[in-house]
């Protein structure tokens, strides 16, 4: 028998999935479309340094952003209000990284570099690691025992 909470986790599990098959797929057009256009000269310094420096504050941001977010829901009464309270981290937790894998791959069509589409790419491996479940939610609110096996 599936818990109430089933329906929840398989939404989130489709936002998830949804925003990640946009960055590959983007990835692949950008890849495959785009091997003949001259680059924009110049912009390769540029990015070097703005696209990893942005993929690694993205990676801090969605934790120091979300762990006080997170720590909210131990003021929530039910475990719907908490199980809100992981959808709204997790969202900011997917944008961020989301955003920044786009601005690689628009870094990459602009400069041609593969170590941007790469970047990119490795955000996208993340992301993937970001997969809402109830072992996840349980972890980051740091539910109860009795709390936890209630998604189950």
């Amino acid at each position: 028998m599936k818990s109430k909470y089933h329906n929840d986790f398989k939404m989130m599990q489709t936002i998830h999935y949804a925003l990640l098959s946009g960055i590959l797929l983007f990835a692949a057009v950008a890849y495959f479309v785009d091997p003949v256009n001259p680059k924009v000269e110049g912009l390769y310094d540029l990015f070097r340094y703005l696209v990893p420096g942005l993929a690694a504050m993205t990676l801090l941001a969605g934790r120091f952003v979300t762990k006080p977010i997170f720590a909210t829901a131990a003021n929530k009464e039910s475990l719907n209000a908490k199980l809100d309270v992981f959808r709204t981290g997790m969202l900011i937790r997917w944008a961020l990284a989301e955003g920044a894998a786009l601005f690689a791959i628009v870094a990459f069509m602009l400069t041609g570099n593969l170590v941007m589409l790469l970047v990119g790419l490795a955000l996208a491996l993340y992301l993937f690691t970001l997969r809402p479940s109830p072992e996840a939610a349980g972890a980051a609110l740091e539910l109860s025992e009795s709390e936890y096996r209630e998604f189950f």
